[in-house]
């Protein structure tokens, strides 16, 4: 995966994105939750309790390596859609030819243009999932992405048309072994937390991942102190969600 933009490039990145989020935000689906104004990992959490409350089933869903497997050609006959500008476009262009991934595939993960591509790009799943297949519990939080039912076997059924969509109008690979259909009594980990239909639980993974990247890190007195805010941050702006046990496996 390349690099993010050096930071003399971030302005344009930051002037870019400003440019075509109006131009797309107003056609994103109500339950896309990742780098969007007043959206995030809290409201989906609160959303996926809201559905799982009327739902005996959910299946989850991702896409295997997705910034690095977006296919540079398709990307931007979805932005030429709605680009009318040529100069606009041509900087599009520009910025996701730039990577250094295999040729025609991929897109930076640190950019925050990449972030809106990336959106960009999963709309047609949403589109698709919407307004085609009619469905109405259904949120994605970029490339996790989870429907709620009470049969399981429609749920089996939806998995493997999802999988063929994906392959075969954007190129892109579901995860196998991360597509499953689990019943939401026994709680579902997704972004981090084991999350019941009344309840959600901060998973142990999670903490445990964030004190070896800690560790790993080679940075200042001030960036680890950073970090741990950080975190802790998720936990206060949480904890209106979380019951004892404090963590789960």
């Amino acid at each position: 995966m390349a690099i993010s933009a050096p930071f003399c490039d971030r302005v344009m990145h930051q002037a870019l994105t400003a440019t075509l989020e109006p131009l797309f935000e107003r056609r994103f689906i109500y339950d896309s939750y990742a780098c969007r104004h007043k959206k995030g990992t809290h409201k989906a959490i609160k959303r996926f309790a809201n559905f799982s409350r009327s739902s005996e089933y959910v299946l989850s869903m991702d896409i295997s390596k997705y910034f690095a497997s977006i296919d540079h050609g398709i990307l931007l006959r979805l932005l030429s859609r709605r680009v009318s500008d040529d100069r606009v476009f041509s900087l599009c262009r520009m910025v996701i030819e730039s990577s250094e991934n295999s040729p025609g595939k991929g897109i930076p993960i640190c950019n925050l243009t990449s972030q809106l591509f990336a959106n960009i790009y999963l709309d047609v799943l949403d589109q698709h999932v919407k307004h085609n297949l009619r469905l109405r519990h259904y949120i994605r939080y970029m490339d996790d992405f989870v429907f709620f039912h009470n049969d399981k076997v429609f749920l089996h059924n939806l998995k493997e048309e999802i999988t063929g969509f994906l392959s075969g109008k954007l190129e892109l690979i579901v995860h196998p072994h991360k597509a499953q259909v689990v019943p939401i009594s026994s709680g579902v980990n997704w972004l981090g937390f084991r999350i019941f239909s009344h309840h959600q639980r901060l998973r142990q993974s999670t903490v445990v991942r964030f004190l070896k990247r800690a560790r790993r890190a080679k940075t200042s007195a001030g960036g680890v102190v950073r970090r741990f805010s950080s975190f802790l941050g998720l936990l206060d702006q949480k904890r209106r969600f979380l019951r004892p046990p404090l963590f789960i496996s």
